[in-house]
Parts: C-alpha cells; structure tokens; sequence
C-alpha cells in the first residue's frame, strides 16, 4: 500500500472528492486518506452494495422478500 501513499500525498491538491466502495477499500486506505478530511469530501458508500447483495442471497436462498425491503 505504500505506493498509493506516495500517489496520493503527492496528488493530495487535486481532489475535491474521495468516493470509496467496500468495507476491504475503506480499510485499507483509511489512514492515508485521513489528513484530506479537511481539504475535500471523504463519501464512503457501502449501503447499497450490500443491501443489494443481501436481498439476493435471500432470493437464491428461496426466501420470501418483502416488497418493502426491496425497495
């Protein structure tokens, strides 16, 4: 993980957003993403990912889903 240490300290003028996917992402480069929380946006976004992910492994699983949960 060193060299996205150096890609990102030397870059770190460039951004005015992070988006980040998945908890493995997340922990993986939270701590040289961390001195940028004051100089952009930090969006972590799992929810969707694994709400999707959930509901289909219900599907498959043979469970009845709610319309509500679906949704």
């Amino acid at each position: 993980m060193n060299g996205f240490k150096t890609f990102i300290t030397i870059r770190k003028a460039y951004f005015d957003i992070i988006w980040l996917s998945r908890p493995h992402n997340m922990k993986a480069i939270k701590k040289h993403i961390f001195f940028l929380k004051d100089k952009c946006k930090i969006i972590y976004d799992a929810e969707a990912i694994f709400t999707d992910r959930d509901i289909m492994k219900e599907e498959i699983s043979g469970k009845i889903i709610a319309e509500e949960k679906k949704i």
